[in-house]
Formats: structure tokens, sequence, C-alpha cells
């Protein structure tokens, strides 16, 4: 999925803000992804990418082995 590619990008980048944004218009775009964008925006509100990224990584396997 293209928008999981470009939030992985922007959360290897640190990009909090254009995260931020970017997960709004993804949750409100698809309620099957709310779950994930509420973990998500969890991480965000306490600056946590590192553990941010790690997740995604482990997210973006998930995906790829569907």
């Amino acid at each position: 999925m293209a928008e999981l590619e470009k939030l992985y990008e922007l959360t290897v980048m640190a990009d909090v803000d254009e995260l931020k944004q970017q997960a709004t218009v993804l949750g409100e775009s698809d309620v099957k992804l709310k779950p994930f964008v509420n973990k998500m925006q969890a991480y965000l509100e306490d600056y946590q990418i590192e553990e941010l990224s790690e997740w995604f990584e482990g997210e973006m396997t998930s995906v790829r082995m569907h």
C-alpha cells in the first residue's frame, strides 16, 4: 500500500508534523485503518519516533506477507 510506504518514509525522516497530518488523512479515508492510525498517533503524541519506526517495520512486514 503506497500510503503506508509514504508514512514509513516520513517515520524514517522523523517528520512528526507531516506524520500527524498524513495519519489523520489516512484515518479519515479508510475506517478499517483507524486502529492502525490510533496506534501511530499514540506514538507521535509522545514523540516516540524510534518505537514508531520499529512498530511500523513489523506492520509493513505483516502487510507484505498477506
